[in-house]
């Protein structure tokens, strides 16, 4: 068999029923092994629909197998995915772990060759960061989400996963470098100096004084970058005020100029990289 006839994404009439029988091993007839795991599973689903089990497997043949290698070791979640077509959801529900847990699954699904899973996984990742993108426009990420954001920099740096590195570097380009001084404060200069490096390297010379710069909001004590525009440049509110955020920044003439993002969805031009 080849690669044509697996199904990497089926339509599952009954994912509930599937993920019950992964869940009670009825009627299994292969067992996985990793390290002090035992998955009872059916070689007929993981064949059908994961080229790397098909091939591993060799099309039913092997009713035993054991796997090793440090990047399967979210192989719990590979399961849950190939049994009913969607991500598990409860590894993303912790802001300070929900990042490197994302891309321990994408590196799962990378070992096990699952293109789709990968790319759900960037999706994933993709709208963590751009929940993050507009708590830093408010200026209110508190430093538990932001650790959690650093641990995946941390993560992703550390393991040179290039495609996702590239995400965490668009995210500081798509707020303007307004992430940068939360970043500042939590010492990640010398946590993730690699990462610091390459950001430096896309910085305007124009913006490199003006990174450190805060100021106090009315309001409360929270701290608000300086150079925040006041309103979209399109409408002339203020994006905050009507529960949305700038999708778009740039500088004309000196000033700092930012379209919020219901502008940016009329115009009908989106350039940012985070935002849909």
């Amino acid at each position: 068999m080849s690669r044509l006839w697996v199904d990497e994404n089926p339509d599952i009439p009954d994912p509930e029923k599937e993920l019950q029988r992964l869940k009670t091993g009825e009627g299994y007839d292969t067992v996985i092994h990793y390290k002090n795991q035992e998955f009872k599973v059916h070689n007929k689903v993981l064949c059908m629909r994961s080229f790397w089990f098909y091939r591993n497997l060799r099309e039913g043949k092997v009713r035993e197998l054991i796997i090793d290698d440090p990047h399967a070791q979210c192989i719990k979640d590979v399961l849950f995915y190939l049994y009913s077509g969607k991500l598990e959801p409860e590894p993303f529900l912790s802001d300070a772990s929900a990042y490197v847990d994302c891309i321990k699954i994408w590196e799962a699904a990378n070992y096990f060759e699952l293109d789709l899973m990968k790319r759900e996984c960037e999706n994933r990742l993709t709208k963590l960061l751009r929940e993050e993108a507009v708590r830093c426009q408010q200026a209110i990420p508190s430093e538990k989400q932001m650790v959690g954001f650093i641990s995946g920099v941390k993560y992703v740096y550390e393991r040179e996963i290039k495609p996702l590195k590239q995400k965490f570097l668009d995210f500081v380009a798509d707020t303007f470098y307004w992430a940068i001084p939360e970043m500042t404060s939590l010492n990640v200069y010398t946590t993730v100096p690699n990462y610091f490096a390459d950001i430096f390297r896309e910085v305007p010379d124009d913006w490199k004084d003006k990174l450190g710069l805060s100021k106090p909001t009315q309001d409360d004590k929270r701290k608000e970058p300086t150079f925040i525009p006041p309103t979209c440049c399109e409408c002339g509110k203020d994006p905050f005020k009507m529960d949305s955020h700038y999708a778009k920044l740039g500088r004309v003439c000196g000033y700092n100029i930012g379209i919020c993002f219901h502008c940016w969805l009329s115009s009908g031009s989106p350039t940012q990289t985070i935002f849909p």
